[in-house]
C-alpha cells in the first residue's frame, strides 16, 4: 500500500508539472499569434486561451489535492518515509491486559497489514533488527515522534 501513496505523491508533482508546461505552451501561441495568416489567427488564439486554461485548472486541481487535503498530507508522510529512510518513531506493544511488553523507537519504515506489522529498528552497529509483530498478541501503538 505504502508504494501505491507514492506513486500517487508522484502523479500529482507530474500533474501539477505537466499543467506548468501547457500553460507556457498556450503562453507562446498567444504571443506568436500575429505571425499567423488572418484565417489562422482566431484558431490559434482560442487554442492557446484553452491550453492556459486546462493547464492552469490541472496544475491547480493537483496542487490543492496535495497541500490542502488530509489525503495529500498523508501522501506526503508516506513519501517521506518510503524516500528518507524512514519517521522517527516509537513502537509500544500491549498484552491483551493492557500491560507493556515491549517499546522500540529510532528512525524506521513500517510495513503494517490486517495480520501484522514488520519493521527494522536500527541497532548502534549499524545494522538492523526486524520485529514481527502478529495481531494476535495485542495491542501496538505506533507515534511519530
Amino acid at each position: 500500500m505504502r508504494r501505491e501513496k507514492v506513486l500517487v505523491m508522484i502523479g500529482a508533482w507530474s500533474v501539477i508539472i505537466i499543467g506548468a508546461v501547457v500553460v507556457v505552451a498556450g503562453v507562446v501561441v498567444l504571443a506568436t499569434n500575429g505571425r499567423r495568416d488572418r484565417y489562422d489567427r482566431s484558431l490559434y488564439m482560442w487554442g492557446g486561451i484553452a491550453a492556459i486554461l486546462v493547464g492552469l485548472v490541472a496544475s491547480s486541481a493537483s496542487a490543492f489535492w496535495l497541500y490542502g487535503t488530509e489525503a495529500g498530507a498523508r501522501a506526503q508522510k508516506s513519501f517521506q518515509s518510503s524516500t528518507g529512510g524512514g519517521l522517527t518513531r516509537v513502537v509500544t506493544v500491549y498484552d491483551m491486559e493492557g500491560d507493556q511488553i515491549a517499546q522500540y523507537e529510532g528512525k524506521f519504515d513500517v510495513d503494517a497489514n490486517a495480520e501484522r506489522i514488520i519493521f527494522d529498528v536500527p541497532q548502534p552497529d549499524g545494522s538492523y533488527k526486524r520485529h514481527q509483530i502478529w495481531s494476535t498478541t495485542g495491542t501496538v501503538t505506533i507515534v511519530e515522534k
